[in-house]
Order: structure tokens, then C-alpha cells, then sequence
């Protein structure tokens, strides 16, 4: 939802910087694995409660990632590419639950259903992916209510108000579930359609 407001202000400057970083020599696969570095030091800076830290290094996470799509937008999108960037991605924001729940037990239970959450959207996104790209539709799945800007919301809330994480992480979950209805719903509404 947030991404779809920010995306038309934000896809174009970003844009602009990925043409110059690509110029330098970084492919969208090296940043994206430079942005899993930065976003699992975030975790574990988070796990170990300096959470100024840890927000920053998963705001850098979430920024070298968009560039790392834009640069793969703008040289080519590969199968590779699309694999590295789903597999970094789910990893970090795992890795941010489980680490986050090291830092402070009593969130255990949150974060526990957090991560449930977690594996259901993006078996969604895998399911709607898959049939997009069965019947040859060059577009990524997309709709409900998490994607990228409510995970940063949700990080920096959580970052910034670490006390109140249980309650953000089981709200966040919820919102993720539907996400994942709505997204296995997509997925057999396109196979249905198309088949």
C-alpha cells in the first residue's frame, strides 16, 4: 500500500542513482548481496539492543536493495537475479524477527508468529509468481497490504519503540496473512483466467 503512494516519487531518483552506481562497476546481484550484509548486521545489531544501529543498517538494507532492483530493471532482469533478491529479502526480515526475540524473551511469542507469518507470504508471492510466469506473464505479483514501505514502518517502529515490539510484530503478522490470502487469491484468480 505505502509502496504504491511512494513509488512514482521515489522510483525516479532512485533510478537516476542506480545509472551512475552501475557505471561504477556494481551488477544489481553484488548489491543485493552487499545489501544482505547490511541488513543481517542490522539484525544482529538489533538482537543485541543497540537499536539506533540496527535501524540504520536495515534502512541502508532496504536502500541498496531498491537500487539493486533498479539497476536489474534497467540491465535485465534474470532468474538468478529475482532468486538472490526473494531469498536475501525473507532472510533478513526473519532474521529480524528471531533476533529481535533474543533481544528482549518476553517478545518470543510475537516473533514466533511473526516468522509463521513470514513463510505464508511469501509462499504466496512464490504460488502467483510461478503461474505469472507459467503463462508467460511478464509481470511480478503485487497487491495487499505488506510490501516493502510497511516492512520499513514496521522496523522503524519497532527500532524506535522496542518496548511496544509484541504488539507491532502480532499486528504486522496479521496484516502479512491477509496479504497472503490476497496474494494466493490473485494466484488462482490469473490461473483460472489464463488457463
Amino acid at each position: 500500500m505505502i509502496d504504491t503512494l511512494l513509488r512514482p516519487h521515489f522510483l525516479p531518483l532512485v533510478d537516476n542513482m542506480a545509472a551512475k552506481v552501475a557505471q561504477s562497476g556494481f551488477s544489481a546481484n553484488k548489491l543485493t548481496l552487499i545489501a544482505f550484509a547490511f541488513g543481517i548486521a542490522g539484525c544482529f545489531a538489533v538482537g543485541m539492543q543497540i537499536y539506533p544501529l540496527g535501524l540504520l543498517l536495515l534502512l541502508l538494507n532496504r536502500f541498496l536493495d531498491a537500487l539493486a532492483g533498479s539497476i536489474a530493471r534497467q540491465s535485465g532482469v534474470t532468474d538468478l537475479g529475482t532468486i538472490l533478491d526473494l531469498l536475501c529479502d525473507y532472510l533478513v526480515f526473519a532474521g529480524f524477527a528471531f533476533l529481535f526475540s533474543l533481544s528482549a524473551m518476553e517478545t518470543m511469542m510475537a516473533s514466533t508468529f511473526l516468522i509463521f507469518s513470514f513463510l505464508a507470504i511469501g509462499m504466496a508471492y512464490f504460488s502467483h509468481a510461478w503461474i505469472l510466469a507459467r503463462r508467460n506473464i511478464a509481470e511480478m505479483p503485487r497487491g495487499g497490504i505488506v510490501e516493502n514501505g510497511e516492512m520499513i514502518a514496521f522496523i522503524a517502529l519497532s527500532c524506535a519503540l522496542p518496548a511496544y515490539y509484541a504488539a507491532f510484530a502480532a499486528v504486522f503478522a496479521l496484516l502479512c496473512w491477509v496479504t497472503a490470502i490476497l496474494r494466493f487469491r490473485a494466484a488462482l484468480k490469473t490461473s483460472k483466467e489464463t488457463g
